[in-house]
């Protein structure tokens, strides 16, 4: 009864009351470089994947993504987080590494701005939306020093931004 009475006050904890993503946008329009660093609190990046795909991943912080950890979080992340080109193309985002704790785990991804291209793109941000419905991802882009900032919900998963160079 005891360890009943147990679980039972273990479940009805909560873990943290918001439920948020930071990411990190750098530009820097000279030589194109795009790093992009989002950070997750780990009990809801774990919970994400075993909601959508039914496994836990990156559970040990001292340990690297698996290769089919890797596919899968690079997967989920091309299709929730992409910057969009009037062209419709899309900026391609290579896998370059992550930072975790306990609380917390940091993606880090690059990509290459197309030379002579426009000053304007879709940004789209849907990470974790599909888990929470209270979910808001916070969006910090850098341009050349210039910051500005942007936030998405369930109600606006999209944004245009122009930028000037």
């Amino acid at each position: 009864m005891l360890f009943l009475k147990l679980l039972l006050s273990l479940t009805l904890l909560p873990t943290h009351p918001l439920h948020v993503t930071i990411t990190s946008l750098d530009m820097d329009m000279k030589t194109g470089e795009l790093i992009v660093s989002s950070k997750f609190f780990m009990d809801d990046f774990s919970l994400l994947f075993l909601h959508l795909y039914g496994i836990e991943i990156c559970r040990d912080a001292n340990a690297s993504m698996t290769k089919k950890e890797m596919e899968l979080v690079c997967n989920y992340y091309s299709r929730a987080f992409q910057m969009s080109l009037s062209d419709n193309s899309v900026i391609m985002l290579e896998f370059a590494g992550k930072e975790q704790n306990e609380d917390a785990i940091w993606l880090r991804f690059r990509g290459q701005w197309p030379k002579d291209v426009q000053t304007r793109f879709l940004l789209t941000n849907k990470l974790m939306l599909d888990l929470y419905e209270d979910q808001t991802n916070l969006v910090i882009l850098s341009v050349n020093g210039k910051e500005k900032g942007f936030t998405f919900d369930q109600n606006n998963q999209q944004v245009t931004i122009e930028f000037s160079e």
